[in-house]
């Protein structure tokens, strides 16, 4: 059983001011278990999402008008469905838009797209599913998919900020998250029966969030564990300098997109935020995820590049 702990006085975005001793409040936001296990990490959960909620804002309001609102709010998420099912007008009026997601960040995000699947085609010749840990490789995983590679996207955040949050969460949420990944095709049978590796992918700083992730698939309730489970850092293994690169231009787009502070490709995240503390109610947050105008527009274009080039698989998901 998961018992409250002492913690520093803070002033927490969702939980409000906390007094050493106490235990934060239950809130709206989060239940009762969540609050206990949150202040056991002694963690200020929320203030990242805050951060990014407040600069992402200010973006939106200042080009909503720019675009045609009918063509990005048809649908929750775009994807290759609703870029097939865009007219020809509709599609000459997107590639007009530019100042949400720049002509360079849609480069630069190929450029490193392209190293992360040379260096994996490297890596693992006979090939592999490539599988996203939250929401950092998410882009990527959706541009593998759309060149007709197997992907699938895992939402789970804030691994790194407790080195034994793994056995902190209680065995009916890892369950409850367990049933979500048989649904998308990630089992303990279908990883040991698979041909080729599944490689888990996540960006890294001390491996915390790895290795936590790791050793919450390999407990009782999910069970995945194995040399068809591969556990690979993104910005260690996956970002070395191809034929086509060199190390210090990939070294400036890792900084400017992917590390601590910018965070960049996060903008960009075709993947909701599921917090560990919440990661039971995984599908109930998926199903109510509405990608923003920035995110949609982004995959918009990345998907209209790879066509252009004829990297665009009709069967791609």
């Amino acid at each position: 059983m998961i018992t409250s702990v002492g913690c520093n006085t803070y002033n927490n975005k969702f939980l409000g001011p906390q007094k050493p001793g106490n235990a934060p409040a239950v809130s709206k936001y989060f239940t009762k278990d969540e609050v206990l296990i949150q202040n056991s990490a002694k963690i200020n959960f929320g203030k990242g999402l805050q951060e990014n909620f407040s600069k992402n804002l200010l973006n939106f309001l200042s080009n909503a008008f720019n675009i045609k609102p009918n063509i990005l709010n048809k649908s929750k998420t775009f994807g290759l469905e609703e870029y097939k099912a865009l007219s020809q007008a509709d599609k000459v009026a997107l590639r007009k838009s530019h100042k949400l997601c720049p002509r360079g960040d849609i480069k630069d995000i190929m450029t490193l797209s392209d190293t992360i699947q040379y260096n994996l085609n490297k890596k693992f010749p006979n090939g592999y599913t490539f599988v996203s840990i939250g929401r950092t490789p998410s882009i990527f995983a959706k541009l593998l998919e759309y060149q007709g590679l197997d992907t699938k996207i895992c939402p789970i955040s804030d691994l790194k900020d407790f080195s034994h949050i793994h056995s902190m969460l209680p065995p009916k949420y890892v369950a409850k998250y367990g049933e979500f990944l048989k649904k998308i095709g990630i089992s303990k049978e279908s990883v040991e029966v698979a041909k080729k590796p599944f490689v888990f992918v996540d960006y890294t700083f001390h491996g915390t969030s790895l290795q936590n992730f790791e050793k919450i698939l390999a407990r009782d309730e999910i069970g995945i564990k194995g040399k068809n489970a591969v556990f690979l850092s993104l910005n260690e293994k996956l970002l070395e300098p191809t034929p086509k690169t060199d190390a210090r231009s990939i070294n400036l787009l890792d900084h400017y997109f992917l590390n601590i502070p910018q965070v960049k490709i996060k903008d960009y995240a075709p993947a909701p935020q599921v917090s560990c503390y919440k990661m039971h109610k995984v599908e109930k947050i998926i199903e109510k995820y509405k990608q923003t105008k920035q995110v949609k527009l982004m995959q918009f274009h990345l998907i209209d590049y790879l066509n252009e080039k004829g990297l665009l698989k009709p069967n791609s998901n």
